[in-house]
């Protein structure tokens, strides 16, 4: 595993019940999802880093669970990393998604040239 924490926080599990995925592929950006994750941790009454830590690398399916299967064993040791990881991986491509589809919407006056 990528995460080198110390595994004696369990997540709850009403918190993996609801847990909110990502893909990298779908419309959320990396910080909204960190942001949902965040978010559980603060309804779920998680404190602790590794938790959540734990939380947010169990929210990943898809490219982003092979993304961070990828990742070098114990290469991620806190909330930070990670989270600037998945960023670094993903929010650029999201960003050019949203300008991609922005890009598409643009249309031209009925006078306007090209």
């Amino acid at each position: 595993s990528p995460l080198a924490l110390n595994a004696q926080n369990q997540i709850p599990v009403a918190a993996l019940k609801n847990i909110p995925y990502f893909t990298g592929e779908n419309h959320t950006t990396p910080i909204d999802h960190i942001q949902d994750i965040a978010n559980a941790c603060a309804i779920h009454e998680i404190n602790e880093m590794d938790v959540a830590v734990k939380l947010l690398a169990s929210s990943f399916k898809g490219k982003a669970l092979q993304w961070f299967r990828s990742l070098t064993t114990g290469s991620i040791t806190n909330w930070n990393q990670l989270c600037s990881a998945l960023c670094s991986q993903f929010g650029e491509r999201a960003d050019n998604l949203s300008l991609l589809e922005q890009l598409t919407t643009i249309k031209r006056a009925p006078n306007e040239q090209m």
